[in-house]
């Protein structure tokens, strides 16, 4: 027998309740294992943390609908596609080696071009295109 009473249902959470609800359990994570400290009810970066957490910073470019991140020799991509998220890992080296390659002749390879300079399937291919593209903008929003 289902309830009547609106007490007992659940009401849908609001979009800004979920956002709240999900910064206080990432708070919660980063307090527990140590990321975070709060000293005098604010919160702060734990000491041994404020190096590479500054490298990482430097390390990363944030536009509307993707995020680059460099993390050692690995570019990891996060793109908002649909109201999905998407992300992917590509080698540095991948794109070090392409970037060469069109510096030498002046202009951009297509997906075909990269998958048989870098021997890899055209679906790798597209996404170095795809992150070289990302980094480019990146660059120009950087210095604008």
């Amino acid at each position: 027998m289902a309830l009547k009473n609106p007490k007992h249902q659940k009401q849908p959470l609001s979009d800004e309740r979920l956002k709240m609800d999900v910064v206080k359990r990432g708070v919660w994570w980063l307090k527990k294992y140590g990321l975070i400290e709060e000293k005098e009810g604010k919160l702060y970066i734990a000491q041994r943390f404020s190096k590479p957490i500054e490298e990482l910073s430097l390390n990363t470019c944030s536009l509307g609908d993707a995020m680059i991140l460099l993390l050692d020799e690995v570019y990891i991509v996060y793109a908002i596609r649909e109201r999905r998220i998407e992300y992917w890992s590509i080698p540095a080296k991948y794109c070090r080696e392409i970037l060469r390659y069109e510096n030498m002749v002046g202009s951009s390879y297509t997906v075909r071009d990269i998958a048989h300079i870098l021997d890899v399937d055209e679906s790798t291919a597209k996404r170095v295109q795809l992150l070289l593209n990302l980094i480019r903008r990146c660059r120009f929003h950087q210095t604008s």
